[in-house]
């Protein structure tokens, strides 16, 4: 049997930076009836963010086909079209102006911090890579056609 030394891939930058993005602030919010101003770090949007789903946002699901765009290694197109969803939901969090609050008044999203934007880069990379990786096994084929 023959050791095989830990190997990093392009990819594994994009599991680094959604890793950091859950230690940084993420999401800015005011409390309109106390009137006291908060921020979400990634780890709290992580865990509670799947009860913006009961409001109507999809954006946490962006995790979810995140998972599947990192982990899908046979397929480039699937790890393409993942990551793109991933994007989209990611990007429609921007639609999203009322956090879940149990009955304590509004809570109003004032704005992102650069947790949600290291959040969002993580998404990018893996499009980008997959873009190229599905670039190269098309013309890959298109070269075994031609011969």
């Amino acid at each position: 049997m023959k050791f095989h030394p830990f190997r990093l891939e392009a990819r594994d930058l994009s599991l680094a930076l959604f890793a950091v993005s859950l230690m940084l602030p993420a999401i800015n919010t005011r409390n309109e009836v106390w009137e006291f101003e908060s921020v979400t770090y990634g780890y709290e949007a992580l865990c509670f963010g799947f009860l913006a789903l009961l409001h109507g946002s999809a954006a946490w699901l962006a995790n979810l086909f995140f998972i599947v765009a990192f982990f899908s290694d046979k397929r480039a197109r699937r790890r393409l079209i993942s990551a793109l969803c991933a994007t989209l939901l990611g990007l429609s969090s921007y639609l999203y102006t009322n956090m879940w609050n149990d009955g304590d008044g509004r809570v109003t999203v004032t704005g992102y911090s650069y947790g949600f934007y290291v959040w969002l880069l993580s998404f990018l990379w893996l499009v980008l890579l997959a873009t190229r990786k599905t670039i190269r096994d098309s013309q890959a084929g298109a070269n075994l056609d031609s011969r």
